[in-house]
């Protein structure tokens, strides 16, 4: 899933269990920040769905929330893009001890799509409609958020 669809499941996921928007989205593109190396020379291949894509991320976070508490939804946004990323590409999640990419599930050496959120991705996907569930998943983020956000842009004098 791409960063729009992203920001958009974690909106969503905030909105639906009262968490800070904000906080539940910066966990929500955390993961994708491994992406950084591909600037520094590394292949996309090499760079992306590492140790940030593993469950390494998210236990730390909730380990630290005990403590912290604002890293809570931080946690639950890593959690949420997992939700979102597990696709035919499938996630490493206990990388570096293993760098097998776990999928929702396997046939015959092929990727099936039977998770709910792979299967909404592929009848997207299917009609090329791609754009319009990533930027939705937005669209409906920011709405449901409406009042939190524009508060913010408020708060910094953004918005009158």
């Amino acid at each position: 899933m791409v960063f729009a669809g992203h920001i958009g499941a974690a909106l969503i996921i905030a909105y639906l269990l009262n968490l800070n928007p904000l906080l539940t989205t910066l966990g929500g593109v955390l993961p994708d920040l491994d992406a950084v190396f591909y600037f520094f020379g590394k292949s996309w291949v090499e760079a992306h769905r590492k140790v940030t894509h593993s469950l390494f991320l998210p236990l730390t976070l909730f380990m630290f929330s005990i403590n912290i508490p604002y890293l809570f939804p931080v946690a639950v946004g890593a959690i949420i893009h997992f939700l979102t990323d597990i696709d035919q590409w499938g996630i490493p999640l206990f990388f570096p001890f293993s760098n097998k990419r776990y999928t929702f599930f396997k046939k015959n050496n092929r990727v099936e799509h039977v998770g709910p959120i792979d299967f909404i991705k592929k009848w997207f996907r299917e009609r090329g409609w791609n754009f319009y569930l990533e930027w939705g998943l937005l669209g409906l983020g920011v709405y449901l958020n409406w009042d939190y956000l524009t508060g913010l842009l408020k708060l910094f004098g953004l918005l009158q």
